[in-house]
């Protein structure tokens, strides 16, 4: 699974094309959000705000392409790479990505809200009130986190059903979500998507100053969104976990496979008739 993950950004005609555009689009937003910060040191917010503009762009072109990558890995059996193209459906596909990604999440951030409030408030009231305020406090973090694991672990599941739907209302239906996220397949899937991504993301993160970075984060975020979008797939339907590679090479190599044991069948069926004891002589 692994294996297909990584081999999945590269695959089809224009793969590696795809990567590095994708790349140099986050070089863009790095590059654009640092200039940004620097004017906003000096002082100078207009010019801020154009930076931080021209990083969000490139930024929900990502976006847009990562969630192409998971729905292409929900949706085929054999997927392979998608492009950047049609920029206007790109960047709605972003939008819808994030927005459902911010209400998963909303539940923990409000959590965490009421966790700092209630922190603020113990340090302002008398001794029983402020038992009271760390206690609520220590739970509404407590429940904030365990919100904010849950939104980690089925927003993926709620763009996979999105992407497999066309129906953006399916992402908040928790039977339809729950029918694909609460399965071994996409259990190992997230795990494995969640060890890939931390541990070579970072290692792109720190390797970003020599450009190679980049390309390795891109990669491994790409990767990563093919391991959730091919287990929820694995989860809903009738097949398993896909183990087959998706690149040419590979593909190539399945169907020698398959023509040899389709070979193999017809000498076996030869030799049977031959053996039969009712063919005319």
């Amino acid at each position: 699974m692994i294996r297909e993950a990584l081999d999945f950004p590269t695959s089809g005609d224009g793969g590696s094309r795809t990567l590095l555009v994708g790349s140099l689009l986050l070089l863009l937003a790095g590059g654009a959000a640092t200039g940004a910060g620097y004017a906003l040191d000096d002082g100078r917010r207009p010019l801020a705000v154009v930076g931080s503009v021209a990083a969000l762009v490139p930024l929900l072109a990502v976006r847009g392409y990562y969630y192409r990558a998971l729905a292409a890995a929900a949706t085929r059996a054999d997927p392979v790479a998608p492009s950047f193209g049609d920029g206007r459906r790109l960047f709605r596909e972003a939008f819808v990505a994030t927005g459902i990604a911010v209400a998963y999440a909303l539940p923990s951030v409000l959590l965490f809200a009421a966790a700092a409030g209630m922190t603020r408030l113990a340090g302002r009231t008398g001794a029983t009130v402020e038992l009271l305020a760390q206690a609520l406090g220590a739970v509404a973090a407590l429940l904030g986190i365990v919100s904010l694991v849950a939104a980690l672990y089925l927003t993926p599941a709620a763009l996979a059903t999105v992407a497999r739907s066309s129906d953006v209302r399916r992402a908040f239906r928790v039977r339809t979500i729950t029918d694909g996220a609460a399965t071994e397949d996409y259990v190992v899937g997230w795990v494995l998507a969640t060890a890939l991504q931390w541990t070579l993301a970072p290692i792109g993160a720190l390797l970003s100053s020599v450009g190679v970075g980049v390309v390795l984060y891109f990669l491994t975020a790409v990767a990563t969104r093919y391991v959730f979008g091919a287990s929820f797939r694995a989860a809903v339907g009738s097949d398993g976990v896909p183990t087959v590679g998706i690149t040419p090479s590979n593909r190539a190599r399945s169907e020698a496979e398959l023509q040899e044991m389709v070979l193999n069948a017809d000498v076996y069926a030869d030799s049977r008739e031959a053996d039969s004891p009712d063919r005319p002589r």
